[in-house]
């Protein structure tokens, strides 16, 4: 997708992309579909992040910024993504509108960025949320179906499952019944949705829970419908970041009359959950953690009523914390170059992988 330079706004950016689809839609000969990717940041120089070494592969068109991020393909071609961003810092939200694809021209480049890069995190969608976006989406448009899901599982997941639980699964189902289908899994299996789906009558959206955005139909419809899902569900995402931010570790002078002493300060964190951590549990879920690329160090567990400590090295983000676990409760502890991200990133695996209904919050906001 290449778009002329000019003066854009988010809308008058969308509005072109609206009237020239016919022209712009296609990448090397083949119709790609529009996605929209959105991403949290905490930096005003976000933009920075994606520079390539000489600097030139950024140019903004008015509210807009071109980015082009050269990458190798499978056979060795040589390839250029291109990204038009915007960047709202009211809402500390980045949107990339890109055609290129997931699998592997996204993978290699804006996604590696985005992986590695402290403080910016795809927006994620915890698994709650699909089902406050499919109670939005029915709401509108009754004549909506999931015609597409994927879901998956660990086998280690204390997440309710009926029928063998203790298998890895990964799930793809199309079909014109994938509401009730999705359902039977997750009661049945205990997968969790990563990707769903929606079809009605002139919109075909498909959801990521990296908050990718697929606009299978590049038409008015699609783009309002994921701008007023992008609304209603934002909020909450931005209530966790904000949560994480404020979790620090620094320290204070004090000064007395014979020398000035330094007093640290921290902002712990704390993650409840309604599932019991059993000693097993605890174990399994340290090791779990190595494929999300957190490692943790120093790992101490009581097997009398459960007590777990560890610090945890964020190897993506370069960050590090400790943290102090219970049955029930699991305490973040900053401690070097935390940044919202890593415990954002450590949240959502205990979500995905423990209790879908886990909360986090400050440790001062529960205890005072």
């Amino acid at each position: 997708m290449k778009i002329p330079p000019n003066d854009y706004d988010l809308d008058s950016f969308i509005q072109y992309i609206l009237n020239h689809w016919d022209e712009i839609g296609y990448e090397e000969k083949y119709r790609e579909k529009l996605k929209a990717i959105c991403v949290l940041t905490s930096r005003l120089d976000w933009i920075e992040s994606f520079l390539t070494p000489n600097r030139r592969n950024v140019k903004q068109f008015g509210r807009m910024f071109e980015i082009t991020l050269p990458y190798t393909d499978r056979f060795e071609k040589s390839r250029k993504a291109i990204y038009y961003a915007y960047f709202e810092h009211e809402r500390n939200l980045i949107i990339l509108f890109t055609t290129t694809d997931l699998t592997e021209g996204f993978r290699k480049t804006a996604d590696t960025i985005i992986r590695k890069t402290p403080d910016l995190w795809n927006l994620w969608i915890r698994p709650a949320l699909f089902d406050t976006i499919e109670n939005l989406i029915i709401a509108e448009h009754p004549e909506a179906q999931i015609s597409y899901f994927s879901a998956n599982r660990r086998f280690s997941s204390l997440i309710s499952s009926q029928i063998r639980p203790n298998f890895d699964r990964s799930i793809q189902y199309r079909g014109k019944d994938g509401s009730e289908t999705l359902n039977e899994f997750k009661h049945y299996y205990g997968v969790l949705p990563t990707v769903i789906e929606y079809t009605m009558d002139d919109i075909v959206l498909r959801i990521n829970s990296d908050g990718i955005f697929t606009l299978k139909t590049a038409n008015r419809p699609t783009i309002d419908l994921f701008l007023e899902l992008l609304d209603k569900i934002i909020d909450e995402i931005l209530e966790l970041m904000k949560t994480a931010e404020e979790l620090r570790f620094s320290s204070e002078k004090l000064k007395t009359e014979r020398k000035t002493l330094k007093i640290p300060r921290v902002e712990p964190g704390e993650i409840q959950m309604e599932a019991k951590l059993t000693l097993a549990d605890a174990k399994e879920m340290l090791r779990s953690m190595e494929q999300e690329g957190f490692s943790s160090i120093d790992a101490l567990i009581d097997e009398g009523s459960l007590s777990l400590s560890a610090t945890i090295v964020d190897s993506n983000k370069g960050s590090v914390f400790d943290i102090s676990a219970s049955e029930s409760k699991i305490t973040l502890i900053p401690k070097y170059r935390t940044s919202f991200d890593s415990f954002l990133r450590f949240f959502a695996f205990i979500t995905e992988n423990i209790d879908q209904t886990a909360t986090f919050r400050k440790f001062s906001d529960i205890y005072g």
